[in-house]
């Protein structure tokens, strides 16, 4: 895992994506999870997942293979409700707060947990 940059529609804005994880098993890599991770004192929004949404897009533009990606979100303080309901709904959104990193015993939203 690590984290890039990949340029826009027209190559006008280089976006940054925190966390990449790639699949080289299958000969070719595929991208298994894109994910943002911010130190904010703010809980995370949809508009994060939008924003992951968008890139997970532009890296299809690009000609990676995205099909099978989970979307995560890493935060301090949590995640505002209608993205746990968005995630839960989904499923293919991994919402992991700072208590679920540090304690297991901290329930966090997985891809495919309803």
């Amino acid at each position: 895992m690590t984290g890039t940059v990949v340029n826009g529609r027209k190559g006008q804005a280089k976006n940054e994506i925190d966390v990449v994880a790639l699949d080289k098993r299958a000969g070719r890599a595929e991208i298994r999870l894109i994910g943002g991770a911010k130190a904010t004192v703010t809980r995370r929004s949809a508009a994060d997942l939008d924003r992951l949404d968008r890139l997970k897009e532009l890296l299809a533009e690009h000609g990676h293979d995205t099909g099978s990606a989970v979307l995560a979100l890493f935060s301090m303080e949590g995640f505002q409700p209608d993205l746990v309901s968005t995630a839960r709904r989904r499923g293919d959104v991994l919402l992991a707060g700072l208590p679920a990193l540090v304690d297991a015993g901290d329930p966090m939203v997985v891809p495919g947990a309803r």
